[in-house]
């Protein structure tokens, strides 16, 4: 995305990657619900392995004269690979960010379903229905919304809205246990999802072409610190 998409758009392009994510959560279930249904065990391996293969038709996106001229082996040490978070304020600040916002995602799916039960009185069904609303809401946002707030807003701005209405839905889920506070929820978690593709615009502005691999990976190491503790 980082390669294919200009500096001021990239926050648009990551918003629409992201949007082809909370579709495969709106669509995947059903499907292979009726695959499970309908089809034996090995149709269903047979088109995620096809899917998977898919991936090999997408090329190298960086420009060949912007590639390096010989692999530095030096990023394969953890340490070297990392420290690019540590390279300056921004990115010492950003990673925060990304890790503290990662850390409680993680918390909150853990028993996600669980409180959803308790507090709403939502079977599987509901809880499900309500993950598929919260999931179109985002798409919305990030397809529609977000190219538009680009155009208008420093991308800061936009980050800081994220996380407030993140903040938001999570305080109404956790203070009013009222069927109503869920449509609400899922309006604020749907513009919550702004929060992904602005950090990813912003790390991508903040290096070169040719170290857009190396913060990708820097990042998605720190989120996955995230998720593990």
């Amino acid at each position: 995305v980082s390669d294919e998409y200009v500096r001021s758009e990239r926050a648009a392009g990551y918003g629409l990657l992201l949007a082809t994510l909370d579709l495969s959560v709106i669509l995947g279930p059903v499907l292979g619900a009726q695959l499970s249904l309908r089809a034996s065990t090995g149709v269903v391996v047979a088109a995620g392995t096809v899917a998977l293969a898919l991936s090999a038709l997408f090329g190298e996106t960086l420009p060949m004269e912007q590639r390096r001229s010989r692999l530095d082996t030096k990023l394969w040490r953890p340490d070297v690979a990392l420290a690019v978070l540590n390279s300056t304020p921004f990115f010492r600040r950003l990673s925060l960010v990304v890790f503290i916002s990662t850390f409680a995602l993680a918390g909150v799916q853990q028993g996600f379903f669980l409180f959803l039960e308790a507090a709403y009185g939502l079977d599987r069904v509901g809880a499900s229905a309500f993950l598929s609303v919260l999931a179109i809401s985002g798409l919305l946002v990030q397809a529609v919304v977000l190219p538009l707030l680009v155009k208008r807003m420093d991308l800061t701005k936009i980050l800081v809205l994220g996380l407030l209405l993140q903040l938001m839905q999570s305080a109404l889920l956790a203070a009013v246990h009222a069927k109503w506070a869920l449509g609400l929820a899922c309006v604020c978690g749907g513009f919550g999802s702004l929060v992904f593709p602005c950090i990813s615009a912003m790390k991508a502005n903040g290096v070169t072409d040719q170290e857009q691999g190396r913060i990708q990976g820097a990042v998605s190491a720190l989120q996955s610190a995230g998720l593990g503790v």
